[in-house]
């Protein structure tokens, strides 16, 4: 009944009295549509919001009402009824505010931007006097308002050194429990606060959703009201998520910001690592000029005068004479093969790569050829698997195979022809390209070392070379993001794998 409803004796409500249980912005649609439904003697329906004693607050009804007419077409009374309809309404309220906030939240890009839309969008939907936010800075004691919407209270924005009162605050709202007040003047929580909150002109009541981070308290979401007012359940779970939705994109703006700082330091340390690398590679090629050009001169001149000497007075020097100068020209040679090494290596570090599908069955079998003629001393049978192709530079990556197979003929056992195998197989889902030879192989634990340029296993006299090959075959795949690694047991041969 309306006196269950609304706590209104029937000495009350009759007449027009019903008037004062409802709300008092509501009281003009309540009114405009029982006299519309009186004109038109027509069923009436209608959204109001009504005091209800049981909830001590205005609930959200549709009242509807049907006009019973005697047979004259007069109204004789009506008949109506009162639904409580709160729980959907705030449910549809709710949803439609917090898509409104969301809509709002995107398009805002700093966090004071968002703390001041969340403010002014609370106030605004809880239809309160004032909504504000208060940091706290501990590391300088203090805490600063931000105060985003007014509707006739004062303004408190601004910096505060921390007081004793606002310590207590802080320590109260740790727990990050909401605060709900609703007359402060009588609440034991804010008997010490000051700044005009207090009083005619900052309000009677407060709602303050604390904003925990990292357990520790940042702050605090606060709806003031001039007049005494009882919170509702549903607004206080509503400014509750309101200010975790504030907080979240706060927090996605903050590592939004710390990711573009670490971007900018990035492009910054890359931008230097790049002046620093062009500034080596100056230098490179400033050395390799140096290297071609002004050390050939003295080495040529070594090289001719140790030919002359032996030409034209090789019938006035003897064995041992003779000796130290083949030993002297030999080495001018050793020198000037080193010098073309070293400019290979450079050259390799620097040359643009130009990628395309590489047939690697077909330019190892074109190796073959080429090195028949040029080592008829060592014979070799190359057995290459049908089928391999990749993507890279074909001259670097024939260069890379050439230096592998002439690795296998090099070391290959004495006297013994060589047989070397290239093929193909699955590692971690990759494809591994493999050369095998049944040679002397090297003792494992040196397996990183045979990849360093001039670094070598062997004397001289047994195996000649500069130990510049395999280092070149490392940069190749390197440069095409591969790896190459080797196994290999001392007299079974050995196995170089290569990734690209």
């Amino acid at each position: 009944s309306w006196e269950e409803l609304t706590g209104q004796a029937w000495e009350v409500y009759k007449g027009h009295g019903w008037v004062s249980a409802i709300h008092p912005q509501d009281v003009q649609v309540m009114t405009e549509s029982w006299l519309k439904g009186l004109r038109q003697r027509a069923p009436q329906v209608c959204e109001t919001r009504i005091w209800s004693q049981v909830h001590q607050g205005y609930r959200h009804t549709v009242t509807r009402a049907v006009p019973l007419l005697n047979p004259d077409g007069r109204v004789r009374e009506w008949v109506g009824a009162i639904s409580d309809i709160h729980d959907r309404k705030n449910a549809e309220m709710r949803t439609r505010f917090l898509l409104s906030l969301n809509d709002r939240i995107r398009e805002l890009e700093h966090s004071e931007d968002i703390l001041h839309g969340v403010v002014v969008a609370l106030g605004e939907h809880l239809n309160a006097h004032r909504c504000t936010f208060t940091q706290f800075v501990g590391e300088r004691g203090e805490f600063v308002i931000h105060d985003g919407y007014r509707n006739g209270l004062h303004r408190l924005a601004g910096t505060y050194k921390a007081s004793r009162e606002w310590d207590e605050i802080a320590l109260g709202m740790a727990s990050g429990e909401p605060w709900v007040i609703n007359d402060l003047l009588k609440d034991s929580r804010t008997q010490n606060i000051s700044l005009g909150i207090v009083g005619p002109s900052g309000g009677r009541t407060l709602l303050a959703i604390p904003s925990i981070r990292g357990g520790c308290l940042q702050g605090f979401f606060s709806v003031h009201d001039m007049d005494v007012r009882s919170w509702a359940r549903e607004e206080v779970e509503l400014a509750k998520e309101t200010a975790d939705r504030a907080w979240l994109a706060v927090q996605a703006v903050e590592k939004d910001q710390e990711i573009m700082q670490l971007n900018a330091v990035l492009e910054q340390r890359v931008a230097a690592r790049t002046a620093e690398l062009e500034a080596a590679n100056r230098e490179m090629e400033g050395f390799t000029y140096t290297v071609s050009h002004d050390l050939r001169g003295p080495l040529r001149a070594i090289m001719s005068s140790s030919m002359i000497l032996m030409e034209d007075y090789g019938d006035k020097i003897d064995g041992e004479e003779r000796r130290l100068l083949e030993r002297q020209a030999n080495a001018a040679r050793k020198l000037g093969q080193i010098i073309d090494d070293v400019l290979k290596l450079s050259r390799l570090s620097r040359a643009e790569l130009n990628k395309t599908t590489v047939d690697l069955t077909a330019l190892a079998n074109e190796i073959a050829v080429e090195l028949q003629p040029r080592d008829a001393d060592r014979r070799f049978e190359l057995q290459v698997a049908e089928g391999l192709k990749t993507t890279g530079d074909t001259q670097l990556l024939k260069l890379a195979l050439q230096n592998l197979i002439e690795n296998s003929m090099k070391f290959s056992k004495p006297g013994a022809v060589a047989h070397v195998e290239i093929g193909t197989q699955e590692c971690d889902e990759r494809a591994v390209i493999f050369v095998k030879d049944d040679g002397i192989g090297f003792d494992q634990q040196y397996m990183e070392k045979i990849f360093i340029p001039f670094e070598r296993l062997h004397r001289d006299e047994d195996y000649p070379g500069t130990g510049i090959g395999l280092a070149n075959v490392k940069r190749i795949i390197e440069r095409h993001g591969g790896k190459v690694w080797a196994e290999g047991r001392i007299g079974e041969g050995a196995t170089f794998f290569f990734t690209l």
